[in-house]
């Protein structure tokens, strides 16, 4: 086990602009998958919502990957035990408290519990020793997280009973995902980013459809029009295929904590998104958060803060 930490470690040593860029595009995927599920679940409920776009991209991918002859099952079926877990607690588990939370909570709530994943991720990797994590990147995270929620009106934030389960699935969503962030990068390190992620579906897709049961016991089919159809393409590619390869690409390459921190990137995305579709307000206190959000990610990624090293004696 020794030996496999060490390897992640190495990893982490140097962030290349490739894996940055797929950081960033891994939240601007999920910012748009944040409007694109509030649109759909006027429609499907969230766990069937949740079950057919995982069944969708485990036959998108898993066609390509049969048609091309790289399923290679017998590895998959070796690696069962490893694909059940972080299939339950990166795909399955995460996805369902997710949109079942955001249906029973407000969206303010729902984001600001979601601040939690890179608190909870950064304390399974140092209390299992897999990363250091020296001063200037607590302070990142303090940046990044006091970003994060200056763009929220903590007026709009509040624990009642009307919000009560809503709030508590988006923090088992924290939960879950922070510890599939931290046990499974040697698992994505020296493997094909396609054949995780295809195998990652196949087997969520199995929990998710033992999940949204009782939900497609009482379905009664939605109006479908083509806004709705193009939606779910939408959030098929870019709710679930286009973020998790890259999420694949990047657990084998980044650190976890860093990986994790780059969430916070997304509220401020999804800001951004709100003012230009929706009309929402942009204003120099968002400024503000995005220039502490990008201060915060900056002193997570890089290993000598602005140039200075300080050097004990």
């Amino acid at each position: 086990m020794k030996k496999l930490h060490d390897t992640v470690k190495l990893s982490a040593n140097r962030v290349t602009p490739l894996t940055l860029a797929a950081l960033i595009g891994i939240q601007v995927s999920f910012a748009f998958n944040y409007l694109l599920s509030k649109v759909i679940m006027k429609s499907l409920p969230p766990l069937v919502w949740a079950n057919i776009r995982s069944i969708a991209t485990a036959l998108l991918l898993g066609s390509f990957l049969f048609l091309t002859g790289q399923s290679h099952w017998q590895e998959a079926w070796k690696l069962r035990k490893q694909l059940l877990l972080f299939s339950l607690l990166g795909v399955a588990l995460n996805q369902a408290a997710f949109l079942s939370g955001l249906h029973l909570t407000t969206t303010t709530n729902s984001a600001l519990i979601n601040t939690m994943i890179p608190i909870f991720t950064i304390l399974w990797v140092t209390l299992s020793k897999q990363e250091k994590f020296p001063w200037f990147r607590w302070l990142g995270l303090a940046c990044a997280f006091i970003g994060v929620v200056s763009l929220r009106d903590l007026r709009h934030f509040s624990f009642s009973s009307s919000t009560y389960q809503g709030d508590l699935l988006s923090l088992l969503n924290c939960f879950c995902y922070s510890i599939f962030l931290a046990k499974s990068p040697v698992f994505f390190k020296h493997r094909n980013v396609l054949w995780t992620t295809t195998w990652l579906f196949i087997f969520g897709s199995f929990w998710l459809t033992l999940f949204a049961s009782h939900q497609w016991v009482s379905f009664q089919e939605p109006i479908v029009n083509s806004h709705l159809v193009l939606y779910c393409v939408l959030g098929v590619l870019v709710g679930n295929t286009i973020p998790y390869l890259l999420i694949s690409f990047t657990l084998g390459r980044a650190p976890s904590s860093l990986v994790a921190q780059f969430i916070y990137l997304q509220a401020l995305l999804a800001t951004l998104l709100g003012h230009f579709f929706l009309g929402e307000a942009f204003t120099l206190g968002t400024v503000g958060a995005g220039i502490l959000i990008f201060l915060g990610l900056y002193l997570s990624a890089t290993q000598v803060p602005f140039g200075i090293r300080i050097v004990r004696d």
